[in-house]
């Protein structure tokens, strides 16, 4: 009978407990969350699709029929302008499409230098600059969108050329498989050698043979040339078959390792590193001034820093801050290019180069880039919940495959 009642006030309890719970879960609500991105390696925010669409929708209504000023910086493929239609184009222009579809404001644009671009929002001359904006410090009345794109810096150069060392034979086995083998030689050499004297010994029946001719006769399978000792006995012949067989054996293993790889060689870059090239007096490293990686090159007074002299930016990188002008720098030997991947990506689409480019294995300089907008301006919030909740619903991946990546390039 006790039994019943404990079985009883222990399902109350726990009836109660899952009341209890399911009422305060009920009122919690998720707004926002982030999730790591391992491609990008980087903690990537999502809103919660219903509450932003109820946050949107109550906003939108004010925004609609307000102009916008915008200011372009234009650089391929992040965003062009076309002055005489009005229309902006490129990856920024088409996520700047869908915000102004959503939410039916008007807007007037002008293209400047980036530098300029940068003067005009701080002193609330604009309201919204489009282009390749990455955090930077010291920049004031200034509102960073979350990033919509996350970038990084490769060196890229010319495909190195060379031949294989002629050291590459040796090295084609292991130290250890070469010493075994040396070993399995002498054993061999000193047993027919052995053989030979103690038959002579007893029967006279062999040539005498010295122990370097005795050598000579065990390698010469391996050195494919063949050494005839003329021996009359069985089992002077029979050891002198095995160790042939050997040899030949080990004579084709090491041709087919050494085919190999030859097969996979490739020439090594004349760096390992990118402050490895500040030690490479022969090299040439061009970067593009008004990238926001030169400050990292630079001092306080905007001069090259001591180790990269004479090195950054020097007579073989002529214009280097014109993105055009890259195919015909970097085709140049010695000359490496540290520039980011969405640039690069882009050349390659429309650009043939006289040479092969590679891309060094190590990526610098890792980033986001955001929609820079007046801490002034009401909507910005908005704006930047959108472009949230278009990285949430695959929006931007989507633009980012049109826009960025080439899957034609190696």
């Amino acid at each position: 009978m006790w039994m019943s009642y404990i079985c009883l006030v222990w399902v109350s309890a726990v009836w109660v407990v899952a009341s209890f719970s399911s009422k305060k879960c009920r009122k919690l609500t998720c707004d926002r969350f982030n999730i790591y991105d391992k491609e990008k390696e980087a903690m990537v925010s999502l809103y919660n699709d219903t509450t932003l669409k109820r946050l949107m929708e109550e906003e939108r209504k004010n925004f609609r029929n307000k102009t916008v000023r915008v200011i372009v910086s234009k650089m391929m493929p992040y965003v062009t302008f076309n002055k005489s239609s009005q229309t902006l184009g490129g990856y920024l222009g088409d996520i700047w499409a869908i915000v102004q579809d959503r939410y039916k404001f008007r807007y007037v644009v002008e293209s400047v230098e980036y530098d300029r671009a940068l003067e005009m929002v701080e002193s609330a001359q604009a309201d919204i600059l489009l282009a390749a904006v990455v955090y930077k410090e010291n920049l004031k009345n200034i509102y960073y969108s979350h990033p919509y794109f996350y970038n990084w810096y490769q060196l890229y150069l010319k495909s190195p050329k060379g031949r294989p060392l002629s050291s590459l034979y040796l090295k084609t086995f292991d130290a250890k498989l070469w010493i075994f083998s040396c070993l399995v030689f002498v054993l061999l050499t000193t047993t027919v050698w052995c053989t030979n004297k103690l038959l002579n010994a007893a029967y006279d029946l062999e040539p005498r043979i010295s122990v370097p001719s005795c050598f000579l006769g065990i390698v010469s399978g391996f050195i494919n040339q063949g050494f005839d000792l003329k021996l009359r006995s069985y089992s002077g012949r029979l050891q002198v078959m095995v160790a042939l067989m050997f040899g030949v054996v080990l004579y084709f293993a090491l041709n087919a390792a050494l085919v190999a790889k030859i097969a996979i060689f490739e020439a090594p870059y004349p760096f390992n590193s990118l402050q490895d090239v500040s030690r490479k007096s022969f090299l040439s490293l061009c970067l593009r001034t008004g990238s926001f990686v030169y400050n990292n090159f630079t001092d306080e007074n905007k001069e090259i820093l001591p180790e990269w002299q004479g090195v950054l930016n020097n007579n073989n990188c002529p214009d280097i801050n014109d993105p055009s002008n890259i195919q015909k720098i970097i085709c140049n030997d010695n000359v490496v290019v540290l520039e980011n991947k969405v640039i690069m990506t882009s050349m390659s689409k429309t650009t043939r180069y006289s040479c092969t480019i590679e891309a060094f294995k190590d990526k610098y300089f890792r980033t986001g880039n955001s929609f820079l907008m007046l801490r002034a301006f009401k909507e910005k919030k908005l704006i930047d919940n959108y472009i949230l909740h278009m990285r949430s619903v695959g929006v931007l991946q989507r633009l980012e495959q049109k826009w960025v990546e080439n899957k034609k390039s190696k």
